[in-house]
């Protein structure tokens, strides 16, 4: 829809301002025959002149911001995901993680931790996969039972510089989540790889 509207509002400016105009021509011609016709259309004349006039004044003030660089940076906002490691926070504790002006946010108890993106090194969502056997009791016999279970975490990584030992912050995944954990990782993908020591 935007574009639509930057394509054609240069167009409608001009043509509000010439139909503007028109009106209001009319209604001077029509000021003493008939002061009801002339009314309305000096009325409608004067909401097109304003209409192009506050059109280009906006596109105007849009683009001396632009060139400033003061436009507001769009905030896309990810998800909450619990906490496990990497933050001065407890397990299991609830963030919300936003990208906004060029760095990552993760909000988690009234606190806002805050990541250049320049420092990230990379995102994956990564699955672990557990098993474990249990001993199921039956009527004359013992049978071993193997269940599997799928665990996935979000992994971040960083570092100040690229020569730097990584780090890692990670959280743990649910169902209802995963999607938006790989559209943060999409935003990663390619960036050169910090060396992790664990």
């Amino acid at each position: 829809m935007r574009k639509i509207w930057n394509a054609v509002k240069w167009p409608l400016a001009v043509i509000c301002i010439l139909a503007g105009v028109i009106c209001l021509l009319l209604a001077f011609s029509y000021l003493g025959e008939n002061d009801d016709l002339a009314a309305i259309l000096s009325g409608l004349g004067v909401v097109l002149l304003g209409e192009a006039v506050f059109c280009i004044h906006r596109a105007r003030k849009k683009k001396q911001a632009a060139a400033a660089g003061q436009l507001e940076q769009k905030t896309e906002f990810f998800g909450k995901f619990r906490h496990a490691s990497g933050l001065p926070l407890a397990e299991d504790v609830e963030c919300e993680i936003s990208r906004s002006g060029g760095a990552l946010h993760i909000a988690a108890m009234n606190q806002v931790f805050t990541l250049a993106e320049e420092k990230i090194r990379g995102a994956a969502v990564l699955t672990q996969k557990a098993a474990e056997k249990h001993f199921v009791p039956r009527l004359l016999w013992v049978r071993k039972k193997t269940v599997r279970s799928f665990s996935r975490c979000l992994v971040l990584t960083y570092a100040d510089t690229p020569d730097q030992p990584g780090k890692t912050i990670v959280f743990q995944l649910g169902e209802w989540n995963v999607d938006k954990a790989r559209r943060l990782a999409a935003h990663y993908k390619g960036l050169p790889t910090a060396h992790i020591e664990l």
